[in-house]
């Protein structure tokens, strides 16, 4: 009983507490524009997603396709569905309802943690979705400010298609089939009947025509030969469904179908190839023989929709393509609305940001207005297909790593801002770093390490070259005379670059799984796959000592600058270690808003997260203001996540308080019972760190929970023996 009343007060404690689990960064501001993948049409306007924007796109001109509003959600969008005054969307954190109304101001009208709806269509007040963790939902969006589940079933069948007609809703599930469902009754829909397709195709998406259902899907194989295939199923006796035909989506190449829109006598299909992506044209006037018309090569197209005699088709960088179907037998293209490649490396001179947007090229953003970001000038190549994997700004040139159809080590003038001028492509190798110091460039590619007299950045001259074939490089730095080259089979050389023409090699790191280095001081960091990052002291080149390590595998990148390393993960989103003392690091700073991201750019005034499918974000760098950098002051309690986590016997646990006060840091197991006080006494203002040594416990979660003042916060934290 006294355990019971302990644990409850504990939890009465922590439910009281308004507190987030991670000391983020303030967001200065966002462009979210990226790849599209989902299309909904409403009316004379299309609903896309540019990136983690809703896009609406006016597309009652084929010959001018414009945007008439957009609304940044900040967030991966899967599917969206649209009718009359709102737009529905769902993302990977929820499903959003869209005022659109004024299509040139959407506003956010409700949004909700719903788990990301792969397919859905709104009938009358009702969206109905497909989704693969929850199942098949049906929402009652009758009041848009406050949407709410009515029904829920197919948890755990990978739902993934969903078509409605009259009061029967159609649904796929990849693990499962094709179910008939009676939706009459919202709240209790029932199950008419279903098709298993003989347990050999897993179902994708489905669209109904009369007494066919259109189905697409992918051959139940665990090996990588996988056959796409495109089937007419009978469902008028939905007690006794069958197959009328189909049509393999496959040819000679391994390939998945995904979306389906039918218009009069011909349907039209996405797949996804391992030679790209297809639009296939089939003939469905006789269910009974379906052929197959037409199969273009559109490139990565996938989500589709029609309005009167046009296709409309998401198409990633390429954004929304319009097909005239006058002739339902091809696909001529009369229309498009360009979106934007991933959002890749960046660097920021000024009120100006270089963003690498793969693959179509580079784009240039005014950021004087960080809340505000605005395109001002791109450069997209010859064919309009060029990536980017590395920039560098000096002075008045931007020097860029290429890729596509007019590669290479390439020279870009910047003397008449915002204009973007190419001037000159050397190397034609695929350049994986470059960085410009003095009067020289150094550049990484794929085979080879070069480098180039700069002086005049118009016409470089290459003064040195060593080659690596077969060895990829991956990354370079730079500090004075000394030059670190990462190399991806488990090598990291060091030259002596004092007189660049004669660079000597001086010495090598074995680093297995190296993904990147940085340096800082006199410190380099490697990031390792798997393994954390390993800190070498290289005051000596020629005599590189291991002397630190960050046990926090899994990161993209790092940057290391002014004593502290930022490190970005795809699951953690970005965390920032104080390597002030090399030998002993720990975290001061976590931030999981920015997810699914690869790739930052730091500098002292703000941290830029790329990378991903929702664009650019720019966060407020006040890492040194807020963590006690000297001469200035802590601004804001701050409990830490303790480092490593989860830890084996002991962690370390940070926390920061901005004026004296008398601070209480206790761990409790998770039946509320007090298992140690590690800081009981008053403190000055600082940022301090405690060892929690769980030598004489068992494994499993635990609660750890600071009150300074009227400051309370918690954290939880895993011990695995």
């Amino acid at each position: 009983m006294h355990i019971l009343f302990r644990a409850l007060s504990v939890l009465i404690l922590l439910s009281g507490i308004n507190f987030s689990q991670t000391n983020g960064f303030k967001l200065a501001g966002r462009w979210p524009d990226g790849p599209s993948s989902a299309v909904a049409i409403d009316g004379n306007y299309a609903y896309i997603n540019n990136g983690s924007a809703l896009e609406i796109v006016d597309i009652s001109n084929a010959a001018s396709f414009k945007s008439a509003g957009r609304l940044d959600l900040a967030d991966i969008i899967h599917s969206i569905s649209a009718s009359g005054a709102y737009a529905y969307v769902s993302g990977a954190n929820g499903f959003y309802v869209i005022d659109v109304t004024d299509k040139t101001f959407p506003r956010m009208a409700a949004a909700v943690s719903i788990p990301y709806t792969a397919s859905m269509i709104v009938k009358d007040n009702f969206v109905y979705a497909a989704c693969p963790d929850p199942g098949f939902l049906i929402i009652d969006v009758s009041n848009p400010s406050q949407p709410k589940i009515a029904a829920s079933i197919f948890k755990d069948y990978l739902a993934t298609g969903v078509f409605v007609a009259d009061s029967l809703a159609y649904v796929c599930c990849m693990d499962s089939g094709l179910y008939v469902v009676n939706v009459k009754n919202k709240t209790a829909p029932s199950i008419l009947g279903h098709y298993n397709f003989d347990q050999k195709y897993r179902p994708k998406n489905v669209y109904v025509k009369d007494s066919i259902a259109y189905v697409t899907s992918a051959e139940n194989k665990s090996s990588y030969t996988i056959s796409g295939r495109f089937h007419a199923i009978n469902i008028k006796n939905p007690s006794n469904i069958f197959e009328e035909s189909g049509i393999s989506l496959t040819g000679d190449w391994h390939a998945t179908g995904e979306k389906i829109a039918v218009n009069g006598n011909y349907a039209y299909v996405t797949s996804l190839t391992d030679v790209g992506n297809y639009v296939t044209i089939a003939d469905v006037s006789n269910p009974c023989s379906v052929k197959e018309v037409l199969k273009k090569n559109v490139e990565n197209a996938f989500d589709l929709a029609i309005k009167d005699k046009r296709l409309f088709v998401t198409a990633d960088y390429k954004g929304l393509l319009s097909f005239d179907l006058t002739n339902p037998e091809s696909l001529l293209e009369d229309g498009s609305f360009r979106t934007a490649g991933l959002t890749g490396t960046v660097v920021r001179k000024g009120d100006y940001l270089y963003v690498a947007k793969n693959p179509d090229g580079i784009r240039v953003l005014d950021i004087s207005k960080p809340s505000n970001p605005s395109e001002v000038s791109s450069y997209e190549g010859p064919l309009h297909y060029e990536g980017c994997n590395t920039l560098f700004v000096k002075d008045t040139i931007l020097f860029a790593g290429i890729w596509g159809t007019d590669f290479g080590f390439s020279v870009f003038s910047l003397a008449n801002m915002p204009s973007l001028k190419k001037i000159i492509a050397l190397q034609p190798d695929n350049v994986a770093k470059i960085e410009v110091a003095g009067n020289y460039a150094y550049t990484a590619g794929v085979s080879e390490f070069l480098i180039y007299d700069v002086t005049d950045p118009y016409h470089p001259k290459k003064i040195f070259s060593y080659s690596t074939d077969p060895v990829r490089n991956l990354d370079l730095a730079v500090n004075g005379s000394t030059l670190y080259l990462l190399e991806k089979l488990n090598r990291l050389k060091i030259f002596d670059v004092s007189n660049p023409a004669g660079a000597a090699l001086i010495s090598e790191i074995p680093v297995a799984n190296a993904l990147n280095i940085s340096l800082d001081g006199g410190y380099l960091y490697v990031n390792i796959n798997y393994d954390g990052t390993k800190i070498f002291d290289v005051s000596d080149p020629k005599n590189p000592k291991e002397i630190g390590k960050i046990a926090e595998p899994d990161a993209y990148k790092i940057i290391a600058r002014d004593g502290y390393l930022y490190a970005v993960f795809a699951a953690k989103g970005l965390k920032v270690f104080n390597v002030k003392n090399p030998a002993t690091p720990y975290l001061v700073r976590s931030d999981e808003t920015v997810k699914n991201s690869s790739d930052m750019f730091v500098d002292k005034d703000y941290i830029i997260i790329s990378g991903n499918p929702e664009g650019l974000s720019i966060f407020t760098n006040d890492i040194t203001t807020s963590v006690g950098a000297a001469g200035s002051r802590i601004k804001d309690f701050a409990l830490l996540q303790n480092y490593p986590n989860p830890f084996n016997p002991a962690t370390m646990i940070s926390y920061s308080i901005p004026r004296q006060s008398f601070v209480n840091l206790k761990v409790f197991d998770m039946l509320g019972r007090e298992v140690a006080s590690l800081v009981s006494k008053e403190q000055s203002e600082g940022e301090y760190k405690v060892q929690f040594n769980a030598s004489n416990l068992p494994s499993g979660m635990y609660i750890y929970t600071i009150q300074a003042g009227e400051f309370r916060a918690f954290k939880k934290l895993m011990l695995v023996k």
